[in-house]
């Protein structure tokens, strides 16, 4: 047996190598195979992060059931033990994720807020150097979607703050956590409840818990009701972009007595906001609020309606954080739509195209019946007698 040898390469005594044409073929080669691969590899990612954030909603919706069956209702939206604010006022302000914790396998930190002489989150920031305070700057692993980088952004001064990328339904409504008072006119007919979320975000007083709801309030039914979904975590690189943060006009949501409510909140307004992909100057209406405080149960903080359909803009009246009446819309990274988790339990994903009735052609706010935001308005409702269906 005899091996067939080119002279010209072996002559030198020098093994057979790649000329520099042959090298590039290669490299080139190997450029378009990563260019073909890298999509696919980015698409899984996503892919096991949305399913991440849709378990991380799976287990609220989970966590809120097994609190009814321990509390015979759901969480209110917000309340909590009776805490000292910075203005040495007694107040009832947690959100709804709060009584969650224990079901979240959070006891150590739920635990941590109701020992004695815990603080309350202050409206607007919280002071890092208050050791009691600082609690309510810890991110819980169980209210934050890896989707999202705004969760990862790090905040410095006096507004650290533990973050939620999950929020809980007001359905087809706006609420103000304390509506203002106005001269001569009953604070009942002003704070009103709201009657068609799968919570209300409104407190009569501050030191009062907002209203719950039981699984026959429901009489859509369980799976025809949206009850929590996600945002994106608003900051203040970022507030201009319309799915991530809150415009500032009193045109558009209306305030006061419910009448009147009923007949200034125009949603489909909020888009006349929008310019070339950004809300309108002047910069100082738009906010930056959305998901900033897991632990606080302002609306304007984790709330989200069923008027805007996902990824759509949000807005808000011009009075101070207490007081503002505010519709969000939903929001994610996922490509096409949202997360939600139903009242029964389950998770769907919602289309960002999904059908809002007239929304666009001066859909108003109804207290009771079929709402005027079409399919998303019904998913929102708990009695509308509309039932909707992701």
């Amino acid at each position: 047996m005899s091996l067939n040898l080119n002279r010209s390469t072996w002559a030198n005594g020098k093994s057979p190598a790649f000329t520099l044409v042959e090298l590039l073929v290669v490299i080139g080669i190997i450029g378009v195979l990563i260019a073909l691969l890298l999509p696919a590899v980015q698409a899984a990612r996503e892919s096991a992060r949305r399913a991440w954030c849709a378990n991380n909603l799976k287990q609220i919706g989970l966590a809120a059931h097994n609190y009814h069956t321990a509390q015979n209702s759901f969480p209110p939206a917000i309340g909590g033990p009776t805490l000292i604010n910075a203005k040495d006022e007694e107040v009832k302000p947690l959100s709804i994720f709060v009584p969650l914790l224990p079901y979240l396998e959070q006891q150590a930190i739920y635990d941590d807020v109701y020992k004695p002489g815990q603080v309350a989150p202050n409206d607007n920031s919280i002071d890092e150097d208050e050791d009691q305070g600082t609690i309510w700057a810890l991110d819980v692993r169980n209210f934050l979607c890896p989707s999202d980088y705004g969760s990862k952004k790090s905040e410095t001064g006096t507004n650290i703050t533990g973050k939620t990328n999950y929020v809980v339904s007001i359905g087809d409504w706006a609420d103000a956590r304390l509506p203002p008072n106005i001269s001569g006119t009953s604070v009942i007919l002003l704070r009103f409840i709201n009657p068609r979320g799968f919570v209300s975000a409104t407190q009569i007083a501050l030191d009062e818990p907002s209203i719950t709801r039981q699984i026959n309030d429901i009489t859509d039914g369980t799976s025809n009701t949206i009850a929590f979904g996600e945002v994106l975590i608003a900051t203040e690189e970022e507030k201009k972009i319309p799915n991530i943060g809150t415009y500032r006009d009193s045109t558009i949501v209306g305030s006061g007595i419910r009448s009147n409510v009923l007949a200034n909140t125009t949603p489909g307004n909020c888009y006349d906001k929008i310019v070339n992909g950004e809300y309108t100057t002047p910069y100082n209406k738009i906010k930056a609020q959305k998901g900033k405080k897991w632990a606080h149960g302002l609306p304007l903080l984790t709330s989200f309606s069923t008027l805007i359909p996902p990824n759509g803009p949000s807005c808000r009246t011009d009075e101070d954080q207490r007081e503002s009446r505010v519709f969000n819309a939903a929001a994610s990274r996922h490509r096409g739509g949202v997360n939600s988790v139903l009242a029964d339990g389950s998770v769907k994903f919602i289309s960002e195209t999904i059908d809002t009735g007239k929304l666009r052609n001066g859909a108003k706010l109804v207290k009771s019946g079929a709402s005027e935001f079409g399919v998303w308005g019904a998913l929102g409702s708990i009695n509308g007698g509309d039932q909707g269906s992701p």
